[in-house]
């Protein structure tokens, strides 16, 4: 089991000296990895300034670099604090592209001049944190100071039934001669591939046919519609919520997989 060090542990030897490491989660769309990138924020208790490429590009050389500029003094002032870049492939790719322009050369050098922390105090400096769906476009310089390279990647059925019963978790379930819980390991079963987006869509579809059950019998009783919220989600709506829809296309796994296997940090 896995413990996070105490803070006195960073207070000595190569700990005291060192800022960090900044951090990169990769994986197919749809696995959650803004969401994790939150949620690591809120559990260091720290400040995130999130932004994504078109809050920092411009075509103007000079005013990208401003803005790259203005973002991390503006996190060095509130230390402590994570820089949080979204589809980092846009603003971050590879300078050996066949498409680099000078902007982008121009770009992503002032990116690693404030990364490395050239003018700033090291005790002051952000932690840089970025997601992309395709990490083999990041660009060498940027793999380097983000030298925390982690995988999301698609749920395992473990994870696609703690994802269901997670979405579930508010709704009124019908079972007839089964549990619940075997229920939803029986659709979890079944949902190969799915992300935990797909997830959550399935689960909303079935809440909709639901309510739409709902309205036929108070119609076919001639009631008054009391909104669905009395709705309850059986095994057919689940399974009619699965057949109107399928995974969301991976086209880039291949890629995602071989680039895990030539730079992700393994294990702990």
């Amino acid at each position: 089991m896995f413990h996070t060090p105490a803070p006195k542990a960073f207070r000595t030897g190569i700990l005291s000296r060192s800022r960090g490491s900044g951090v990169l989660i990769y994986g197919p769309p749809g696995t959650g990895k803004t969401m994790l990138i939150k949620a690591l924020a809120k559990e260091a208790d720290m400040r995130m300034v999130s932004v994504s490429y078109g809050d920092l590009q411009s075509k103007y050389y000079e005013e990208a670099e401003s803005k790259i500029r203005k973002l991390f003094a503006y996190a060095r002032r509130h230390h402590p604090c994570a820089i949080f870049i979204d589809e980092a492939d846009g603003c971050l790719r590879s300078r050996t592209a066949m498409n680099a322009q000078r902007g982008d050369i121009t770009f992503l050098n002032q990116f690693l001049s404030e990364i490395d922390g050239i003018s700033a105090r090291p005790n002051r400096m952000p932690i840089v944190m970025a997601a992309t769906n395709h990490p083999a476009n990041i660009d060498e310089g940027i793999l380097r100071r983000l030298s925390r390279r982690i995988l999301v990647g698609l749920p395992d059925v473990k994870g696609r039934e703690a994802i269901l019963k997670l979405h579930l978790a508010d709704e009124k379930l019908e079972v007839e001669g089964e549990d619940a819980d075997a229920l939803i390991m029986d659709l979890a079963r079944s949902t190969h591939d799915y992300t935990g987006c797909d997830l959550r869509d399935l689960v909303e579809r079935a809440a909709l046919q639901a309510i739409q059950d709902v309205y036929k019998k108070e119609e076919a009783a001639e009631r008054p519609r009391l909104g669905g919220e009395n709705r309850v989600i059986t095994r057919e709506h689940l399974w009619a919520a699965k057949s109107t829809m399928r995974p969301s296309p991976k086209t880039d796994l291949a890629k995602i997989d071989e680039f895990h296997g030539k730079h992700g940090t393994v294990g702990r």
